[in-house]
């Protein structure tokens, strides 16, 4: 999954909160290419508001969930300007879905998952010069 699917994002965060709504509890539900459309992160510092962004994925980035429980990503790597690939494995049951290759094991919520929309949200808490961060992620997708 390298440096940008999820960029610095990924670097500050990986865990889990949030609901699903309108969708499939089957994996076969989430089976499929999905093509990244934007990333919305929101950084709490001791619980006051600290930012808000919402950004545009460059195009060709997705996620091609398989039957078979392998994933293969390609995202994009800002720092290098070229498109990176990574190939690992996926469970999802419930709302949970767990993403495991050479460089990430993490999981995170499926907010939604209907036919054409999947939107993956995960949070974290974290302390830096000791003050509480928490950073929330929301990956939207579509077919």
């Amino acid at each position: 999954m390298k440096k940008t699917l999820i960029g610095v994002t990924l670097v500050t965060l990986f865990a889990v909160a949030c609901t699903k709504s309108g969708s499939s509890t089957s994996s076969a539900a989430i089976v499929g290419k999905w093509n990244l459309v934007s990333e919305r992160v929101k950084v709490y510092l001791s619980g006051l508001p600290l930012g808000d962004q919402t950004q545009q994925q460059k195009p060709g980035q997705y996620f091609d969930f398989r039957d078979n429980g392998s994933v293969y990503i390609k995202s994009y790597d800002s720092a290098s300007n070229k498109y990176m690939y990574d190939t690992g494995s996926y469970k999802y049951g419930g709302d949970s879905l767990t993403l495991i290759s050479t460089d990430m094991n993490y999981t995170m919520k499926v907010q939604t998952l209907n036919s054409s929309t999947l939107t993956l949200y995960t949070a974290i808490d974290s302390v830096s010069l000791g003050f509480p961060i928490k950073t929330e992620l929301w990956i939207n997708m579509n077919k």
